[in-house]
């Protein structure tokens, strides 16, 4: 059994699309991508009004990053629909932990986007499970 839950993902930009297993990050509230892969993508920043920077604090590290809008994405099939994710530039450490575990080296799911597909973590068997769209 893995210790780790990973997720199909398919992301959509203004330019590109991309699909793949991904990370689900069981501490993170925001989806993350690498901004390599938003520009490929061909994000849209949030607007001037609404926050732009965010500082994302975690076991290992701080890291700064930009919020953005994606046009389109999905997580096991599940529409999340259009969504902010923080565009950050991960490190190669970071990359190559992804790596082994057999997930997409430039994107990794938070619980807002997780949630909004019906689906949530079952700790116990250490895997997603739907159980509906609890609020809209």
């Amino acid at each position: 059994m893995t210790q780790h839950i990973l997720a199909k993902v398919l992301l959509q930009g203004t330019k590109n699309q991309v699909a793949g297993q991904a990370l689900v990050d069981t501490g993170a509230t925001f989806t993350v991508i690498d901004e390599e892969l938003a520009n490929y993508l061909g994000v849209e920043p949030v607007p001037k009004r609404e926050r732009e920077r965010v500082k994302l604090v975690g076991l290992c590290c701080t890291v700064e990053g930009k919020l953005v809008n994606l046009k389109y994405m999905e997580i096991e099939g599940r529409p999340v629909g259009a969504t902010s994710v923080i565009m950050v530039k991960l490190s190669k450490e970071i990359k190559e932990a992804l790596k082994k575990l057999g997930a997409r080296q430039d994107v990794i799911i938070g619980i807002a986007d997780l949630s909004k597909t019906g689906h949530t973590i079952d700790l116990v068997q250490r895997k997603l499970k739907y159980v509906g769209i609890i609020c809209v």
